[in-house]
């Protein structure tokens, strides 16, 4: 099985049914399931029994849909706020996360003509303020439910498909040689993620940087640091207390320069990011000591102040 979740109007529909046909098997949209079980529409459900109705019932359909096999299924914008539709949904198999900017779906949203008969409103706020304000509140959560995060920004359902499949059969879309990295890095990104070298300390861009959100791998965009974990050290450098996933960086050995360190490098794709000290906060006392250029800031927020 394999479950699409992401906000409204990322486009899950759409690459659930263009993924079966490629892949030969069947797609449901979920919500369209919970309309019929309920014999009326989501915005119905919530109107006449609540949001917590809708939510028991969404949890209940979704679980039968993942005892099902050769499945493509689109989920609820809310699907994985529920813990047990989380647990379901990586235990039925592969899970992808669709994003967009708060922006283009509330393009999407307006030129869609069945979104307020079929969808309500889940706050009193304007439709692009509420995107914003539950994008917020559900990213983390998507961040946790999902294998993958693919970026819909620009980019045609069918190319959209084609990657998704590569990730899921493992297929690596990365590039596979130094000409084909330095095709799509700056000669300094080049340098730094893919042959070990050093941004100058106080001179990156994100050392002084407090904004909230998720700073992810310059070459490949997987999640490596949560801005939480971000803490002024002093050093130079960006420092982070962990990593933003036990699974998202790899360590080891690097007796470059005379010393002996331990060098951090992306686990997705090998990019050297820094390397980790033992002279950190927290309780497992480590500092993770990283190039600004080998990461780009993805915000949930601006002008936040720094922490102390």
């Amino acid at each position: 099985m394999l479950s699409l979740i992401g906000y409204r109007a990322t486009g899950k529909t759409t690459l659930a049914k263009l993924l079966a046909e490629k892949l030969g098997w069947e797609w449901l949209d979920a919500d369209v399931e919970i309309e019929r079980a309920a014999g009326k529409s989501i915005a119905r459900i919530f109107a006449e029994d609540g949001e917590p109705a809708f939510r028991d019932l969404e949890a209940r359909i979704i679980a039968d849909l993942c005892r099902r096999e050769r499945l493509v299924l689109a989920t609820g914008g809310g699907a994985p706020l529920r813990e047990e539709t989380r647990r379901a949904l990586r235990a039925a198999g592969k899970v992808v996360w669709l994003t967009a900017q708060p922006e283009t779906i509330h393009a999407r949203m307006t030129g869609d003509a069945t979104t307020a008969e079929r969808r309500p409103s889940l706050t009193d706020r304007a439709p692009l303020e509420e995107i914003v304000q539950l994008l917020a509140r559900r990213e983390p959560i998507y961040r946790e439910t999902a294998d993958f995060a693919v970026e819909t920004e620009g980019r045609q359902p069918e190319e959209l498909a084609e990657k998704i499949l590569r990730l899921v059969r493992n297929e690596s879309d990365l590039p596979q040689s130094d000409a084909e990295w330095k095709k799509i890095l700056t000669p300094e990104q080049y340098d730094v993620t893919r042959k070990k070298g050093t941004e100058p300390a106080f001179t990156g861009e994100y050392t002084d940087c407090f904004k909230d959100g998720v700073y992810r791998c310059v070459c490949c965009g997987a999640p490596l640091f949560a801005s939480d974990d971000k803490y002024h050290s002093g050093c130079g450098w960006p420092a982070f207390s962990k990593p933003a996933g036990g699974d998202s960086v790899e360590e080891s050995r690097d007796e470059s320069h005379f010393m002996v360190r331990t060098e951090i490098t992306c686990r997705r794709c090998g990019a050297h990011l820094g390397h980790v000290f033992d002279d950190g906060p927290g309780p497992a006392g480590l500092r993770y000591c990283i190039n600004s250029i080998a990461l780009k800031l993805e915000e949930r927020g601006s002008n936040d102040p720094p922490r102390k």
